[in-house]
């Protein structure tokens, strides 16, 4: 129990700094699931499963990015939580199935953390007047500080946020898995097979909606 507990920690820190790159610094893609997703997957002890959980989630939000006001489902929480999930519970649940279910956990946990992120957002306004306030008296130093400290309010808040859901998965998905008739379960397989075809099918939409934008 005390190794899941760490195992979620050091998740989660990995998966805050990684969901930087979103919006607030960086800007390397690195947040992107088909990164995030093994990334955490080697941190958690299984590689292939990180790889498998992020490449299935970024053809899911390809087409989703966080650009200006916009604040799509959380895709890095998702891959981030599901990773983690399903490389502490491998080998305990079929792969497919695990991988499917995981998958479909993940997508409430983004919407969640998309919540949580919207909040973070308007707390840090505070440190957006502030910094406009120094800036009005000319002290043009300090706005670097409030810039880090809205770095840090969100690095806080997401390794919160994400401890909290992926020690939540890591304690129940074996227990929740077990109790949900057979041939539900059998249906997590198929969902591992069915979401490539929806993600290819978001990815041409996407490609087609930019092609689109480039003739008008």
């Amino acid at each position: 129990m005390k190794f899941l507990f760490w195992q979620a920690f050091a998740a989660a820190v990995t998966g805050g700094f990684i969901s930087l790159d979103r919006t607030a610094a960086f800007q390397i893609m690195i947040s992107r699931p088909i990164v995030a997703g093994p990334l955490i997957g080697l941190v958690c002890g299984s590689l292939a499963a990180g790889l498998v959980i992020g490449s299935l989630l970024e053809l899911l939000w390809i087409g989703d990015l966080p650009v200006g006001g916009h604040v799509p489902p959380h895709e890095t929480a998702a891959a981030v939580i599901a990773a983690a999930v399903a490389a502490n519970a491998k080998g305990i649940i079929p792969e497919k199935e695990l991988f499917g279910f995981c998958i479909l956990l993940a997508i409430p946990f983004a919407v969640l953390c998309q919540k949580a992120d919207e909040r973070v957002r308007m707390f840090n306004k505070h440190f957006y007047h502030r910094a406009y306030a120094e800036i009005e008296k000319g002290a043009a130093s300090g706005v670097g500080i409030f810039n880090l400290m809205v770095v840090l309010t969100l690095l806080i808040a997401n390794i919160a946020v994400f401890f909290f859901f992926i020690t939540i998965g890591m304690l129940g998905v074996s227990r929740i898995y077990y109790i949900i008739p057979q041939e539900i379960r059998f249906a997590f397989a198929s969902l591992f097979a069915v979401i490539p075809v929806i993600g290819i099918a978001s990815a041409f939409n996407t490609a087609h909606s930019n092609k689109l934008a480039k003739t008008i």
